[in-house]
């Protein structure tokens, strides 16, 4: 843990969840408190050339 930390800043973590059918990102205090998550639908492509994610679909490919 960094001084700032221990001193009562506002650190923030970002954790980014890739998950089969969404992918989230959600911003936690160092407490664990959740101050917002956002989500999208994590699609499946079938191929070719092999089962992955729809990147396109997402809006970031």
């Amino acid at each position: 843990m960094t001084q700032a930390m221990r001193e009562g800043s506002d650190a923030r973590i970002a954790v980014l969840d890739v998950g089969k059918t969404n992918v989230k990102l959600s911003a936690v205090c160092e407490d664990g408190t959740i101050l917002e998550t956002v989500s999208i639908a994590n699609g499946v492509m079938d191929g070719p050339p092999w089962r992955h994610h729809d990147l396109a679909g997402t809006g970031t490919g």
